[in-house]
């Protein structure tokens, strides 16, 4: 009898015990991913951290490379070291916290933040995380599935590799040109999923060219009279407009010093926020979709090309 048990024992819990590392590196590849998307831009994920969680402006830059190292390190070693018990006790303890975060947020009085762990790669709604959230605690629940790992077997160094990876990658990241891939705003998107044809309807047909503006700096102020005179302002041949975090005291200030030719129009902070890494941040929209964005203001070539109402 004792035979035939452990005969059936060989042959149905071997392939249940497989689930075990496969849950284990779908897990890392998540967190890889989740790492890589705020490491694209650490400055806007400080920012979703300060609207999940109370803290200090000058706090959460360095709590976001923490997030992103974490992330990075976890993923790295799940997918290294998939049946290690202690990077599992991690990995389950992390997934049961995100849970727990984002039912908080589901829960409080002011409403709740976007999660905002994948970045501009997966926009979703905090209910959408919060069930997205249980699929992966139940996932890491599935990770302890099978023996634990040999010692040969175990690679104590990738979590450490992959953690300075994530934060050299999000310090090196604004200086490498990743806006398209890091924001909502791209060529080819329509012009509703970058939301700003809720602040500009004129967006909706015809060619324009819009400039994402932080009216308190003052290089930008200096640069709008070159704007004016290399874009034909008035009279030029787009329609061009300004958008600016919705500031009336700003917009006042900056009517009178930089003097735009050109509309400025205000727009709720978080949503132009999805849309750029650094300001100023140039698009040309034609048809209702994004046809061509700049990290700046267009060159002057680009810009003699719309004053005559050409594609650049």
């Amino acid at each position: 009898m004792r035979g035939v048990g452990s005969s059936a024992g060989s042959r149905g819990f071997p392939k249940l015990g497989a689930l075990g590392p496969v849950a284990a590196r779908l897990l890392g590849v998540v967190l890889l991913v989740a790492a890589y998307a705020k490491a694209l831009d650490a400055r806007g994920a400080a920012a979703r951290l300060r609207d999940l969680l109370p803290l200090p402006a000058g706090v959460a830059y360095p709590a976001a490379l923490a997030v992103i190292a974490f992330e990075a390190g976890l993923g790295a070693a799940l997918l290294a070291a998939p049946r290690h018990r202690r990077v599992l006790l991690v990995g389950s303890a992390t997934f049961l916290a995100f849970v727990a975060v984002v039912a908080w947020q589901l829960v409080r009085p002011e409403g709740a933040a976007a999660c905002g762990c994948f970045g501009q790669l997966l926009e979703r709604t905090p209910r959408q995380a919060f069930y997205e959230d249980l699929g992966l605690a139940g996932l890491s629940g599935l990770a302890w599935l099978g023996g634990p790992a040999p010692p040969g077997a175990r690679r104590p160094w990738a979590g450490v590799l992959g953690a300075c990876a994530g934060v050299a990658f999000a310090l090196a990241a604004p200086w490498l040109p990743l806006d398209d891939h890091a924001t909502a705003l791209a060529p080819g998107v329509a012009v509703e999923a970058t939301q700003l044809d809720r602040v500009i309807p004129e967006l909706r047909t015809g060619r324009h060219l819009v400039l994402l503006l932080d009216r308190a700096d003052p290089t930008t102020r200096a640069r709008i009279p070159h704007l004016n005179a290399r874009l034909g302002l008035p009279r030029g041949g787009t329609p061009v407009w300004g958008v600016a975090d919705d500031d009336p005291d700003l917009a006042t200030a900056f009517l009178w010093s930089a003097g735009p030719a050109f509309e400025v129009r205000g727009a709720p902070p978080q949503m132009l926020r999805r849309l750029y890494r650094t300001l100023p941040r140039s698009a040309l929209v034609d048809g209702g979709r994004v046809v061509a964005t700049w990290s700046g203001f267009p060159p002057d070539a680009a810009l003699d090309a719309l004053s005559r109402g050409e594609l650049p």
